[in-house]
């Protein structure tokens, strides 16, 4: 993965975020010279690029520096793929909400261990 691609500055939270998310940096580039969508992000002067495949949707977060150069500082597709840490923490965010109250605190005591 390359720090400048397609125009964009990729901070090395986004790479980090584009291999634990085990999508290409050329999909995620995708979303922003040919975004679905586009909206204000959460944070200040940030904006939201998203692209549809099919099923999936990738988002990028990108802001713009002093010199007014594009700067990716994080990517996420959703729903995640099978298998990654996102996926995961979705998994267990269902359990833990269709749980009753005693599996509940097991799955809280669970989490804090580390299982």
């Amino acid at each position: 993965m390359n720090r400048i691609f397609s125009g964009l500055i990729w901070t090395n939270h986004a790479l980090q975020r584009l291999q634990e998310r085990q999508f290409s940096q050329s999909q995620a580039a995708l979303a922003y010279s040919t975004p679905d969508q586009i909206r204000a992000g959460k944070k200040a002067n940030t904006q939201e690029y998203m692209k549809h495949f099919g099923e999936k949707t990738i988002t990028l977060i990108v802001s713009n520096n002093d010199r007014g150069e594009k700067i990716v500082v994080s990517a996420w597709i959703d729903p995640p793929l099978w298998g990654t840490k996102d996926y995961q923490k979705k998994q267990r965010y269902h359990e833990y909400y269709r749980a009753g109250p005693l599996k509940k605190i097991w799955l809280i005591i669970r989490e804090q261990l580390g299982f």
